[in-house]
């Protein structure tokens, strides 16, 4: 396949073409002439300044034949600009993390012997979490026009408890009979990039 017929190369030199024609057509090429005239009759518009907004890239037009008044509403376009997305935004966001299911897993394991005199043995595992914090930060950069980036980063953070028990019984001896439990927290967490 040639590089012509590549798709791909094709989209990106596409897409520089549009932004380059994007980002010149308001300029005029270097000719040191009239400017350019146009047929606009029956249109109703107004204009901020002296001249059309096309300029020449080797001689913009200056404010020496601006007038006052159209100086004053070129301030207040300017003025009326303040409302713009800005450049850079950034954000930071808390919240409370909730399980709508606290338990997660239980296991139960029996040891029995065919000899009924010997003891049992009982083993108990289950797992469960509980509550936490969440919180983040966003940095979104507005680029180009209807295009922006947005980088962020996220963690969760819950707690995780693991929990055991063991129970021996001994049909021989019903005093000598054990139980114990015991209770392993730690904490649980989830980062998003």
């Amino acid at each position: 396949m040639s590089t012509g017929g590549n798709l791909i190369y094709q989209g990106i030199s596409g897409g520089l073409a549009v932004r380059n024609y994007l980002r010149n057509s308001t300029e005029l090429p270097e000719d040191y002439g009239a400017w350019r005239k146009t047929y606009a009759s029956g249109a109703n518009y107004g204009l901020a300044g002296g001249k059309p907004r096309l300029q020449r890239r080797s001689a913009p037009p200056s404010d020496l034949d601006t007038s006052p008044k159209d100086l004053a509403a070129i301030a207040k376009i300017k003025e009326s600009r303040k409302w713009d997305p800005p450049h850079y935004e950034f954000a930071l966001e808390a919240g409370y993390l909730h399980f709508r299911e606290t338990d997660l897993s239980l296991l139960d394991i029996l040891l029995e012997s065919p000899d009924q005199t010997l003891p049992q043995y009982e083993l108990d595992l289950f797992d469960s979490v509980a509550d936490g914090w969440a919180a983040g930060a966003t940095v979104t950069v507005n680029s180009w026009r209807h295009f922006s980036n947005e980088f962020s980063y996220f963690r969760q953070q819950g707690k995780y408890l693991l929990q055991t028990g063991t129970f021996t019984d001994d049909p021989q001896h019903p005093e000598n009979a054990d139980l114990q439990f015991q209770a392993n927290p730690s904490s649980i967490a989830t980062r998003q990039v």
